[in-house]
């Protein structure tokens, strides 16, 4: 996987060099408005609540985002891209990874991810209409659960290390400094 490169000179002359993949942006990004989110939904007023629902609906869609962009790269990893080659729902994403991994997409134990993404197929505009702290976490943690019990079952990870080329310029740039 590639990562973005962004490099800060300070007038210091101090070098600060961030490498990030896109896994990793469409996390922070997740984080960051869930956070925001929460700090507007706590100030309790009228405007404040309305900025809180804006950044749990950017939350939600990087959440998504996040997992879409995740399971599409394992099933590329796994040769499995040709059944998901149009844009595919959250629903078949989940079963075309779980048969991947385990040979079969019955998994009892994550039958309410697996609703959230149905859920989210359906009816984009409703889910994000009823969103909360509540349901974001709820979110956040059924998705994490189940990456990471993939993870644990397979050699497949959210946040791959960088191709050697990525980390090649790496190496290069801080020699010169």
């Amino acid at each position: 996987m590639k990562a973005k490169i962004g490099i800060t000179i300070f007038g210091s002359g101090d070098v600060d060099i961030l490498r990030n993949s896109i896994h990793e942006d469409l996390w922070r990004d997740y984080r960051f408005f869930f956070k925001k989110a929460a700090a507007h939904a706590a100030k309790g007023h009228k405007k404040n609540k309305l900025l809180a629902q804006r950044y749990e609906r950017a939350a939600a869609m990087s959440l998504y985002t996040f997992f879409t962009s995740v399971v599409m790269t394992w099933l590329s990893r796994l040769g499995q891209s040709e059944d998901v080659r149009s844009v595919p729902s959250l629903c078949t994403l989940y079963d075309v990874l779980m048969r991947a991994v385990f040979g079969t997409a019955a998994h009892t134990e994550f039958t309410h991810l697996r609703a959230l993404l149905c859920r989210y197929d359906q009816n984009v505009p409703a889910l994000l209409e009823n969103l909360n702290e509540d349901s974001l976490q709820d979110m956040e943690n059924s998705i994490c659960e189940f990456l990471g019990y993939i993870e644990a079952h397979s050699d497949l990870r959210r946040f791959p290390p960088v191709e050697t080329s990525t980390t090649g310029v790496m190496e290069e740039l801080m020699s010169r400094l």
